[in-house]
């Protein structure tokens, strides 16, 4: 179940997914002018091991990996955000349970409010048109492993409880399913991973908390405090 836990956390950052030849995403881009200040504010806001419970292990992201997939996404959803600059930006380590339940987060500092709901309100539309279910299946299914497939998966937005002090605040729910490739160790295996996006925003500051568990959803107790942690952080 790790094996298929580790999978599904890959192809969740998309990176291993396929999703359009280098270059393809530039002119979607967001802009960047990292400022000192800002970017500290960025950093101040994620979540750390010490947000987890005892026997929660620490691994370190691979932005580029990140950045890669989630632009090849938003170009297929037709998110585009070439004309928001960004002054902060940071993402957390990723924090694994002891089964098979991880976590992340990621911030990011926008020139001004306007800009940073305006970057929301672009994301939200993206994930809430018709293209984005057809999207999120054709990348999955480019997924390349040796042991497993990804078969179907299914995206909806997410029923949870916004923490109080936010401006924004949406979250969405990916279902998707695994299943072992005959001939592999993992032949017979079938498993559905449950991915948790969830972003907030407070005034120029907008933060990411992303979650995923296989065969039931992340605990929504565990996964609301840890966004309130960010939220609280978020507000200060």
């Amino acid at each position: 179940m790790r094996h298929l836990a580790a999978l599904a956390f890959a192809c969740f950052a998309l990176s291993a997914c396929g999703g359009g030849e280098d270059g393809e995403s530039e002119s979607s881009q967001f802009q960047r002018a990292i400022e000192p200040q800002a970017q500290e504010r960025a950093e101040s806001v994620l979540l750390t091991s010490s947000d987890f419970p005892a026997g929660w292990q620490t691994e370190p992201a691979d932005p580029e990996d990140d950045l890669d997939g989630d632009e090849a996404f938003n170009d297929c959803i037709g998110v585009d955000y070439s004309d928001f600059t960004l002054i902060g930006e940071a993402e957390s380590d990723d924090f694994l349970g002891e089964q098979a339940e991880r976590a992340s987060s990621e911030s990011e500092v926008f020139e001004n409010e306007e800009a940073a709901a305006d970057a929301i309100a672009e994301l939200t539309e993206g994930f809430g048109s018709d293209e984005a279910s057809t999207c999120m299946n054709e990348m999955l299914g480019e997924f390349e492993d040796e042991e497993v497939a990804i078969t179907k998966a299914e995206l909806q937005e997410l029923d949870f409880t916004a923490p109080p002090g936010v401006d924004d605040a949406n979250g969405w729910r990916i279902a998707f399913t695994i299943e072992g490739k005959e001939g592999t160790q993992s032949e017979g295996a079938t498993a559905v991973a449950y991915i948790d996006l969830i972003q907030i925003r407070s005034g120029e500051t907008t933060a990411e908390l992303s979650t995923l568990d296989v065969e039931q959803p992340f605990d929504a107790e565990m996964r609301d405090e840890l966004l309130g942690v960010v939220a609280d952080r978020l507000s200060e």
